[in-house]
């Protein structure tokens, strides 16, 4: 059973209050949820409307920290639920960021199961405890040092700096490494689901093992959620969800300020290489310390 989330939702008065924070001579605007900075589109009305939301058999929730794979899951998990590729449409019917402001009756009468995601970390969820112990749960996590990378690649990229000019690449590492980006401290985000891998109502993943065994990964994923697949299904997932198609994907664009092309940048165990210095290695693994049952490929 999942516990001690939202002890105290005082903290979450100031919510819908935007802060800028000035980087560098750089503009980093965003919100306060507690002690984690959260984009200008959650909301207080968004975060409530989840609290207090009446939780339906099938529903899922996946959380993962920003650029660990949740929109390469999602497209999974949508064609294992729903049968086929998400579209503009039924990104719109099934997908709620948990968090962001919606009709409330759009998301009480959204077509079964609904498929409810969010970055935040566990002890900030946007679901209530009677409403977690009900979701199935997946937590995606990632190699740390391959997510700050794709983080940054993301933000240099995406509106040409518009909504957030991340600066130099040894600017945001240590950023990054002091846990001052978007929903707080990496080890933070994933240590508290990691905590409670062994629910019952919680699956808890590695982006690595996606990318190595990809079938085997997501048959447990069907299994969990409660379906089986033929080979034939498994296949046409693994062609739907491959990078090359998602990338190419006109419709069902997942966000706003940027292409999917540019999102869904390349998938690799490996980028991380080309970005660290030796120094910058042996630094990131004493701030970003990784005390799971992983082995780095």
């Amino acid at each position: 059973m999942l516990s001690d989330t939202n002890k105290n939702s005082d903290q979450y008065e100031s919510f819908d209050d935007i802060t800028i924070e000035t980087i560098n001579g750089r503009s980093f605007p965003h919100k306060k949820l507690g002690n984690i900075k959260v984009p200008l589109d959650y909301t207080l009305k968004g975060y409530n409307l989840m609290k207090n939301l009446e939780i339906h058999d099938g529903d899922i929730y996946v959380c993962t920290f920003p650029r660990s794979g949740s929109h390469w899951l999602l497209y999974i998990i949508t064609l294992i639920t729903w049968g086929e590729e998400p579209t503009k449409d039924t990104l719109k019917e099934c997908y709620f960021v948990a968090g962001a402001t919606y009709n409330d009756e759009d998301v009480k009468q959204a077509k079964s199961p609904r498929l409810f995601w969010s970055h935040f970390p566990y002890q900030y969820s946007p679901f209530n405890q009677q409403n977690l112990d009900k979701l199935k749960c997946i937590y995606l996590a990632r190699n740390p040092k391959e997510t700050v990378v794709s983080l940054y690649s993301l933000w240099k990229t995406a509106s040409n700096g518009e909504r957030y000019n991340p600066g130099t690449w040894n600017e945001f590492l240590e950023r990054f490494m002091e846990g001052k980006n978007m929903f707080g401290h990496w080890n933070d985000h994933v240590s508290g689901w990691w905590h409670h891998r062994h629910d019952s109502n919680v699956m808890f993943l590695w982006y690595e093992d996606l990318k190595k065994d990809f079938d085997n990964t997501v048959i447990r994923i069907a299994k969990f959620l409660g379906y089986s697949l033929t080979t034939m299904q498994l296949s046409v997932i693994k062609e739907k969800t491959s990078f090359n198609n998602m990338k190419a994907t006109k419709d069902g664009k997942i966000v706003s300020f940027t292409s999917n092309e540019a999102y869904f940048r390349s998938g690799s165990n490996e980028t991380w290489k080309d970005y660290f210095t030796q120094e910058q290695a042996l630094k990131f693994d004493q701030l970003v310390p990784f005390p799971y049952d992983y082995k780095e490929k």
